[in-house]
């Protein structure tokens, strides 16, 4: 009798460690199928911050843009109407501003600075302090009244002459600043007047950002 006893409770042990097994795997399995629900989720929410983070930083981006675009073109008018139409043109190309200097006057053939254009390039330096870290282009020019050879060193001549001088005053160090001649290539007048080789005898300032 005892035996049976014994044999019931062992079969009674068992059965219930059986359950106890299968309650606790099926419990298991539950908490894996949650567990990868979470990192499934933690995944979608990983890739949706990295996007709000680039979609944050584009918007910084183009916030400054903006920014810097509307500081550029508040200082293009304050330079623009620092000069007269009879001094200069200034006008934009991209993130460059050029200043045309029809009133800095040459004598023919020659590259030599009057002291009547020392005013007109004051105005020219203030443009250029107005921007920091710029580089800039002095463009030189002649009129067609000499030759080719003639003109291509006149005309860089009068670049240089007004390189030097922008140097000399302090306003921008050489490795900021170059120079070219462009001979009489690019005339803004007529070349068969005096008026017109006057106004094609100049140079042009480019500042770029």
């Amino acid at each position: 009798m005892k035996l049976t006893n014994s044999v019931f409770i062992l079969f009674l042990l068992i059965t219930l460690s059986a359950c106890t097994s299968a309650k606790n795997i099926k419990e298991l399995e539950s908490l894996n199928a949650k567990n990868r629900d979470l990192e499934s989720m933690s995944l979608v929410r990983q890739r949706e911050i990295a996007d709000e983070q680039k979609i944050a930083a584009s918007l910084a981006e183009k916030s400054r843009a903006l920014q810097a675009e509307i500081r550029f073109n508040d200082k293009f008018e304050k330079i623009r109407k620092t000069f007269t139409k009879k001094e200069a043109n200034v006008y934009r190309q991209g993130n460059s501003l050029i200043i045309s200097l029809k009133g800095l006057k040459f004598p023919s053939s020659q590259s030599n600075l009057k002291g009547e254009n020392f005013t007109l390039l004051a105005k020219v330096q203030k443009a250029i302090n107005e921007f920091d870290n710029s580089t800039v282009l002095v463009k030189g020019h002649a009129d067609a009244s000499g030759g080719n050879r003639f003109n291509t060193k006149v005309s860089k001549m009068r670049a240089q002459t007004v390189r030097d001088y922008f140097i000399s005053n302090g306003i921008i160090g050489k490795d900021k600043i170059k120079a070219i001649g462009f001979k009489d290539d690019l005339p803004v007048a007529t070349n068969k007047t005096n008026v017109g080789k006057a106004q094609n005898r100049r140079v042009d300032v480019v500042i770029s950002l």
